[in-house]
């Protein structure tokens, strides 16, 4: 029952970890037994889908600051 929007980004946070070669615990992809190499790989896959949805490059052309 989420909406396309929060599915499209989950669906790109997953890829992004599969792409980065995110390490997998009990095979799950991006989960660490390391909570710092688990919060790196998931700050990392969130980064990789917001930029699909909203690349950098188009922000700053829009005068966005997103950070």
């Amino acid at each position: 029952d989420l909406p396309e929007n929060d599915i499209l980004f989950n669906i790109l946070h997953e890829f992004g970890h599969i792409l980065l070669d995110h390490s997998s615990s009990n095979n799950i992809l991006g989960c660490s037994l390391l909570s710092e190499t688990l919060i790196r790989q998931e700050t990392e896959a969130n980064t990789f889908a917001c930029e699909v949805l909203a690349p950098s490059c188009v922000l700053k052309q829009l005068n966005i600051n997103h950070r």
